[in-house]
């Protein structure tokens, strides 16, 4: 009687391993062509990112790249970090409510200016 735990474990590892190396050495010594190579500086055309995402691809064509990086991807999330620590130095100044609602909805309109836009297609 031969028990499955090891021999059976071990011979079926042996086996995955054998299958595994060979579809790795035969992906890499022959490559299946997949077309014309990508330029990473253009984007194909057709090619959208999800709704959530518009604002931030619109806004990307209209300032300079390391702009619009920049304010995207380390700005505005500092800036939504930081928020509890700057809140009540703000709020305790006469107008301080005022502003930040006035800056989130005019932030919330641009937002959506930018959604819409990258919707209906504008460069």
């Amino acid at each position: 009687m031969e028990l499955f735990f090891p021999h059976e474990v071990v011979k079926f590892g042996i086996i995955i391993a054998l299958v595994v190396s060979a579809l790795t050495f035969l992906a890499t010594m022959v490559p299946m062509p997949v077309g014309e190579p990508a330029d990473p500086l253009r984007t194909p055309a057709g090619i959208e990112p999800e709704w959530y995402f518009l604002a931030v691809y619109q806004l990307l064509k209209y300032v300079p790249r390391w702009l619009g990086v920049g304010f995207s991807f380390i700005v505005f999330p500092l800036l939504l970090i930081l928020v509890p620590f700057y809140w009540g130095l703000v709020t305790r100044w006469r107008w301080g409510r005022l502003t930040l609602n006035t800056v989130a909805g005019l932030g919330a309109i641009v937002a959506l200016t930018l959604t819409l836009l990258g919707f209906l297609g504008f460069e």
